[in-house]
Formats: C-alpha cells, structure tokens, sequence
C-alpha cells in the first residue's frame, strides 16, 4: 500500500514520506516542511492546551462527553415519557369521571380535577429542591413511583366509591404531571444553547403517543375491569398504575449519568469553587428582575390556567350530555395531540425566530379556541375542534417560554426557578380548575371557555413592555 502525504499547496503526493510543518518560536524564515517522524517543535513557553474549566481535560474530550450523555439521557427520556404519560394521561378523563361518579356533581369533578393540578404544584419545587440537592434522577424517580401509588388509590377508591380517596389519588397522580415537566427541563441541563427549545421539544413531544393513548384506556380498561369481575373504572387506573412504575425503572436503571450533576461538573469555574445553592425564596426575585424569565413566567401561567380550567370540565360537560367514554376520551386525545404533537415545530421556530414572537402567536390561538369553545354548543366535533386549538396555543406557549425560562438565567439557579415556575403554573391553574367547575355549574360551558380569553391580556401587556430587552429570545 502506498503512502501519502500533506504537501505546502494542501495536496497529498503518494509514495512519499508523510511530512509535517515544524515551525520555530519565533516566525522567521526558519519554518519548514520535515518528516514526522523527527521530533516535534517544541511550543513557545507560556502556551496554553484549552482545557474544560473544572476537569482539566482538553475542551474537545470535554464536548465529546457532553454530546454523548446528552444523547443517551435524551433516549432514556423520551422512553420513560412516552410510558408514563399513558398513566398521567388517564387522571384529567377517567378519573374526573369517576369524581363525577362517586359525589354526582360537576363541583365534584371540578374539585378532583383540582386535586390533581395541587399535586403538580407541590410535587413542582419538591423535585426541583431534590434536583439540586441529589441530581435529576433521584427527583424523577420518586415522582414516577409517587404517581404510581395515586394511581393504585383510584383503583381502590372505584371499589368504595370514596371521594377522600379520589383526590388523594388525583392528588398523587398529578405528581405525574410535574414529572413529565421536570423531564422536559432535565434534556436542557446539557444541550447546546441554539438547540434547547428543540430538544426541550423532543421529551415534550414524546409524551403526545402515551398522552394519546391514556384518555383511551377508559374502553380497553372496562373491558379488563369485566373479565375480572372488578367495577368498570377500575380497569384504567390498574393500567396506569403498571405503566408508571416502569417509567420508574427506566429512569432509575438508565439514566446515567445524571445530566445535572454532570453539567455542573463540567461548567464548574476553574477555580473548582462550587457556587452555592440558592434558597428558595430567592427564586421568584430572581425571576422578576430577569425580563426574559419574567415574560415566560406570566406566559406559562396564563396558558395553564386557561387550558387546565377548559379542559377539567370538557368530559364532564360532554358525558352530561350524552357522550360516552369512547367520544370523551376522543376529544381528550385530540386535545393532547394538540399540546405535544407539533412540540419540536414550535421548539424550532423558537429557536430560529426567538421565543416572544412565538409566545404572542400562542395568544391568538388562544383567542381563537375560546371563540370556537363559546359556539360549539353540546357538539363533540365542535368541542374537539376547540380543545384541539386550546392544546396548540398551550404547546406554542409552553414551549417557547420553557425555552426563554431556560436560557435567561445562570445554570446554578436554572432547576430551582424552573421547579418555581413549574409550582406557580400548576398552582394557579388549581385555583382555576376549582373555579371552572362553579362558574361551568352557573354559566355553563360555552360561556366558561369565552370567559378564559381574558388571560391572554397579561402575556401580551408584558411581551409589550419588555420589547428591545435583554437576555433571552
């Protein structure tokens, strides 16, 4: 075989000793072409190889290592969020159905649907304070099994038709919810700043098969519940309970190493200093007094609460009037189509055009399903068709604000204002759930989606007022 080698003009000779350029210290006429295999040139002292800043080890090796995790953790979360989403995804139709069963009330089913967005708020800055303790894995693990547990409670609680073990269940349930978000944030903690709305879109958008498939397990879980002699809901939470409790196993036996404490590793200052942990009340100033943070902050609340309190009351409203399981757990499948379906087109547009023309886009849908909802009167399809544009304007908002969220503030703090974040949506949207099913009970459901498009006037004053500012896109 013959050799070859780099000549001058940049082109390879064969049948030549391969040779290298040798230059001296100090630029000069010196320079020139020897054979490899002399000795090197040493470099002039005082230069410097680039290293990663706490490591030591070259910048290269470094990237290489970020790249590879970072593709691995993205694998292991798409899996565990495709699995568990079918679990969580059962709470918001089956079992406000079976609050609705149990108590006989819209109120009822309000208050259940309630329990469960509670169990998100609390679960939000509870795995976020684990987070920063003990890394991203402990944290997702505890609240897969957590919602495991509440989805058992719901099994139990179609035995004995109690309503105290309904919001507990839904309660716990929820945790499942704030999980999947925490999940989106954790394939942030390593990814490439002009690529983190797409792959913070990735885990949003593997949950769409699961979240498809779990509003449809009321059907095929009836049928299980009948083959066991068990009551007909039952059927849906066993599924889910088993569902859950292997996107726990998957999280704890693959996702290694935990992206967290890996980036903090690899960030972490030359000095090997480590900054310390911020507290928890400092959280929301840090929020604040970040324009961009604040921005995504207002938005993601207002779109939680607009599309929680729609949404808690459409399968009650729709089994009210006639429809069966089958045609509510259609229009909730639809509905959470629209929220994680188009995930990585709205994580690419925010990443190509910035995040606040895609949050203001997200508005006008919003607008838009608020005026279909108010029309559609008792029709499934027109229900569907406004649930399916509320889940759009949630996944065009959400997304592109947990983009803006992620990229407006330092590394050290991002988990803890994240978890803040994720607490204070989910919180809200409590308060709005429970008030959706009064002002369902008085005004009725059309009148209950119109009155939801008043949130959209907060996003848009402060995209306004934070016009030109820095920080963030």
């Amino acid at each position: 075989m013959r050799s070859s080698s780099w000549t001058p003009d940049g082109l390879s000779r064969p049948g030549r000793p391969p040779r290298c350029w040798s230059a001296p210290a100090h630029p000069g006429p010196g320079s020139s072409w020897n054979d490899c295999s002399e000795p090197p040139v040493p470099e002039p002292e005082g230069t410097v190889t680039e290293t990663a800043p706490s490591t030591g080890t070259p910048v290269e090796a470094t990237d290489l290592r970020r790249r590879t995790t970072q593709r691995r953790t993205l694998r292991v979360l798409v899996v565990a969020q495709v699995v568990g989403a079918i679990g969580t995804a059962v709470g918001p139709s089956v079992g406000v159905v079976l609050g609705d069963t149990v108590a006989g009330s819209e109120a009822a089913s309000g208050l259940a649907r309630t329990a469960s967005t509670v169990g998100a708020a609390l679960a939000g800055i509870t795995l976020a304070t684990l987070s920063l303790k003990f890394g991203r894995r402990p944290a997702l693990v505890l609240g897969w099994t957590t919602a495991a547990v509440g989805a058992a409670l719901l099994t139990v609680a179609a035995f004995a038709s109690s309503l105290v073990l309904v919001i507990t269940g839904m309660a716990m349930l929820g945790v499942g919810t704030s999980v999947g978000v925490q999940s989106a944030y954790t394939a942030t903690d390593l990814a490439d700043p002009v690529r983190r709305g797409r792959q913070l879109s990735l885990v949003v958008w593997a949950g769409t098969v699961g979240s498809v498939l779990g509003p449809n397990m009321g059907a095929p879980g009836a049928a299980l519940a009948g083959a066991m002699g068990w009551p007909p809901l039952t059927g849906a939470f066993l599924i889910a309970t088993v569902v859950l409790v292997v996107a726990a196993v998957v999280v704890l036996t693959l996702l290694r190493p935990d992206p967290l404490r890996l980036a903090r590793e690899l960030d972490r200052p030359r000095s090997g200093d480590r900054p310390a942990l911020p507290r928890l009340r400092e959280a929301l100033p840090i929020i604040w007094r970040t324009p961009a943070a604040r921005t995504a902050y207002i938005s993601m609340i207002c779109a939680h609460i607009a599309m929680i309190g729609v949404m808690t009351m459409t399968p009650v409203h729709l089994h009210r009037h006639g429809h069966s399981l089958t045609v509510v757990g259609l229009t909730i499948s639809v509905h959470v189509a629209g929220m994680f379906a188009f995930a990585p087109l709205v994580g690419w547009c925010a990443d190509r055009f910035g995040s606040r023309p895609v949050i203001l886009t997200g508005q006008a849908l919003f607008a838009a399903a608020a005026v279909n909802g108010f029309m559609a009167g008792d029709s499934a399809g027109g229900v569907t068709g406004a649930l399916f544009l509320l889940g759009l304007a949630w996944s065009v908002v959400t997304v592109s604000g947990a983009s803006l969220l992620s990229g407006a503030v330092d590394p050290h703090v991002r988990p803890l204002v994240q978890g803040t974040t994720d607490t204070s949506m989910n919180a809200a949207a409590a308060i709005g759930a429970g008030a959706a099913g009064l002002i369902a009970a008085g005004i009725g459901f059309n009148a209950l989606a119109l009155v939801a498009v008043v949130l959209v006037v907060p996003p848009i004053v402060v995209l306004a007022a934070g016009r030109g500012a820095p920080a963030g896109r």
